[in-house]
């Protein structure tokens, strides 16, 4: 797999990399994610569909790094079988609608993505963006933006 650099959907990656804060509301978390990414037509009023249609252009673009040994790799549900398979299972076992099915599977993959696949830029905090969230805890209310841009900085500039 080519490394991916500059990725178009960075703050969607980072969301599911925990990066961001979660609600009940995914579909209005990963709209403000695609705010973020400044790149794509966002309006008020976007439909769990067209969050979507998103989400499914983002995997695209991660298929587009694919080497045809990592299409094989059942980890990137490159077949559409096993993708519609896999929201199948979702939708029962979880008892998601369809779109959610789509968008916590894509989420998923996304998740999965290593340093040595993606390289990432660090989230921006500030006020009227979102603020940091974790994979299985939330940070408190009391800390600053300066603190989580802080800690954003401290990990993504590892070398």
């Amino acid at each position: 797999m080519e490394k991916i650099t500059d990725f178009s959907y960075n703050d969607v990656v980072l969301y599911a990399k925990g990066w961001y804060k979660r609600t009940d509301n995914v579909f209005n978390d990963i709209k403000e994610c695609l705010k973020e990414d400044n790149v794509y037509n966002t309006w008020d009023n976007m439909s769990p569909r067209d969050i979507c249609g998103h989400m499914l252009r983002c995997l695209d673009k991660i298929y587009g790094y694919l080497d045809d040994n990592d299409k094989k790799n059942g980890r990137w549900l490159c077949s559409h079988a096993a993708f519609l398979d896999t929201i199948e299972h979702k939708m029962k076992f979880y008892g998601n609608t369809y779109e959610e099915a789509i968008v916590y599977t894509v989420l998923s993959i996304l998740q999965g993505l290593s340093i040595d696949e993606i390289e990432l830029k660090a989230p921006k905090y500030g006020k009227g963006r979102r603020r940091m969230g974790g994979m299985f805890s939330n940070y408190p209310i009391s800390m600053t933006y300066k603190e989580m841009n802080k800690i954003a900085q401290l990990t993504f500039n590892k070398k």
